[in-house]
């Protein structure tokens, strides 16, 4: 914080105020209550000349002595001012550096949490379908070090967001191979398969079983259908079919 020197000293400005108002006053008087005449319309319009003339003389003296008390004011204010907007600009360029700089080590944060989930998702081989790890959140300026590197904490945030993302790939994997079990154990001749849990394979328990449960039973009561109406068709076309033995008759040329 720079130190202000001012000397500052009230403006003097000193005036025989009383006096001239006193003289002032008593020329005026001798014309209060008077009724101008003839004999005194000369003297009125001179004193009105004179009094004009000292108004003018004392108005014009007045703005004299205010703008030479004022001046050292306005030197002060500008000098002031001029201070302030050194502060300013100055501050504001520091500003802009500083914005670049963050900007810069942000990205820098960026590109170092890109590089360790990569080597991550490789590591914890996540495959390219669950690699959802998402590290915006974490580019900030307290997730570098000095030296330049990722901090401990930043590093293990990002081991937690991989492993999420293999979780949800040994879930997945999980449902697809039981979907066979569980179709099996229904009764289906022919299992589901993914595409008959594409919209909910990445639902919650609850939600996933439930919706598993409703899809095998939907898939047993067509095939319950199915299975029906193809007997229903073999007892047809048995009925249909001639007897065992039986020779279609062969007729001769010219009967």
């Amino acid at each position: 914080m720079y130190q202000l020197t001012i000397d500052s000293a009230p403006a003097k400005l000193a005036l025989n105020f009383e006096e001239v108002k006193k003289r002032l006053a008593a020329e005026l008087s001798r014309y209060d209550g008077v009724v101008v005449t003839q004999e005194t319309l000369a003297d009125a319009k001179k004193l009105a000349t004179e009094l004009n003339q000292t108004a003018k003389a004392i108005d014009d003296r007045r703005k004299e002595e205010v703008a030479a008390a004022s001046e050292p004011i306005k030197q002060f204010d500008a000098q002031m001012r001029e201070l302030v907007t050194m502060c300013k600009d100055g501050r504001a360029k520091l500003l802009d550096q500083v914005k670049v700089f963050e900007d810069e080590t942000r990205e820098r944060v960026r590109e170092l949490l890109i590089e360790y989930r990569d080597g991550q998702w490789e590591d914890q081989e996540v495959e390219p379908e669950f690699r959802k790890a998402n590290i915006d959140s974490l580019a900030i300026l307290s997730n570098i070090t000095k030296a330049g590197n990722l901090t401990a904490r930043a590093a293990n945030e990002v081991i937690a967001l991989v492993q999420a993302d293999r979780a949800l790939q040994d879930r997945t994997h999980m449902r697809i191979a039981q979907l066979e079990s569980i179709s099996y154990q229904a009764g289906l001749v022919t299992p589901l398969t993914r595409d008959h849990v594409a919209g909910i394979l990445f639902a919650d328990d609850d939600t996933y079983k439930a919706e598993v449960e409703r899809i095998v039973q939907a898939e047993v009561e067509r095939q319950k259908v199915a299975q029906q109406k193809l007997q229903e068709q073999l007892i047809k076309e048995n009925r249909m079919a001639p007897p065992a033995g039986y020779k279609k008759p062969q007729v001769s040329k010219g009967e």
